[in-house]
């Protein structure tokens, strides 16, 4: 959808103008209250001087007549904080259309945000309902894609694709996942005329025999080791994604840990291309967002961050040695 701007021609608004005379055009708003809630917002949340020290130091909130034109698309925005990634421009755009929303539902939670080093970021947040549950809201901003937004809150659809100035379209219910694998029991009895499906007990002995010999032959170059280097904690980390790929097999897409200033990544989930050991935790020696790990699995060790290294212990997947011991119990990321 394309977004066409009414212009605004000479009407009077209301920000806050330094003692030098130079305006705070993120203070513009139609009221002096409404400005006042915006500086209080931006107080809250870090984001420019405190008001209170706002106005010791002699600014002021004044009325000024505003016009406003057209200048480019939608996109063109998007392209332009895309071209000033990390820009301080950049980072008060977000905070600002973070903020907007705020504005809209002050029952909003934000949790955490994604940033994939190209100019395009994910925010997460979380909205309260009546069960004592929550449901999320997913804000996502790409250059050249534009930005979007999805949630499983019926209740707020409406007023985020408002504050977004998105179409206003009807909202899609969620199902939870757990109705899918019922509706699959329920194929699948219906399939056999009522009855569970019959089990082979001898070809299943014989499957799980090939699949062990498979894991045993697979696993049995790899170990783990304890990096006692990485001595930060994995909570809170700032997150990205990286491609793996293991020579010319498949490549895929995996969440990590980045640590500021290390000199490697932290996988936060499975990767495919270890499978079937775990990896959660894994330490890959890289801060780019391609990795092979054919020289890795070829020198057989793999380092573990500390607190995953704990985890498999006690779920029982290694020894003391690092030795593999196979699946045991899951082991999950301590990332949300």
């Amino acid at each position: 959808m394309s977004v066409a701007l009414t212009p605004i021609d000479n009407e009077r608004m209301y920000l806050v103008v330094n003692p030098d005379g130079t305006a705070e055009p993120s203070t513009l708003t139609t009221d002096y209250q409404s400005t006042m809630a915006l500086l209080s917002l931006y107080d809250q949340h870090g984001i420019g001087k405190p008001v209170a020290e706002t106005f010791e130091d002699g600014a002021q909130i004044l009325p000024v007549r505003v016009t406003i034109q057209p200048d480019g698309t939608a996109d063109d925005a998007l392209a332009a904080a895309g071209a000033a990634v990390g820009s301080d421009e950049t980072v008060l755009y977000l905070a600002r259309l973070l903020a907007t929303v705020s504005m809209s539902i002050r029952e909003l939670t934000w949790d955490r945000y994604v940033d994939d080093g190209e100019g395009g970021y994910e925010f997460f947040g979380w909205l309260p309902r009546t069960d004592g549950q929550r449901d999320f809201l997913l804000i996502m901003v790409y250059p050249g894609v534009g930005l979007s937004f999805t949630t499983s809150s019926a209740k707020y659809s409406k007023r985020i694709a408002q504050a977004l100035g998105l179409d206003d379209t009807p909202h899609n219910p969620c199902t939870p996942i757990a109705d899918l694998f019922g509706r699959a029991d329920e194929i699948e009895h219906r399939l056999n005329n009522g009855a569970a499906p019959p089990v082979d007990e001898s070809k299943k002995e014989v499957l799980d025999t090939v699949i062990s010999e498979i894991i045993a032959a697979h696993t049995e170059p790899l170990r783990y080791r304890q990096a006692t280097y990485a001595t930060y904690p994995l909570e809170d980390q700032p997150l990205g994604k990286i491609r793996l790929t293991c020579g010319e097999g498949p490549g895929e897409g995996i969440w990590v840990a980045r640590p500021a200033g290390a000199d490697h990544v932290v996988l936060q989930n499975d990767a495919l291309n270890f499978y079937p050991n775990k990896s959660i935790g894994v330490i890959l020696p890289t801060t780019g967002n391609n990795y092979d790990a054919t020289n890795l699995l070829n020198e057989g060790v793999l380092d573990l961050h500390p607190e995953a290294w704990q985890q498999y212990l006690e779920h029982g997947l290694i020894d003391a040695s690092g030795r593999w011991l196979g699946p045991s119990q899951p082991v999950t990321s301590s990332q949300s």
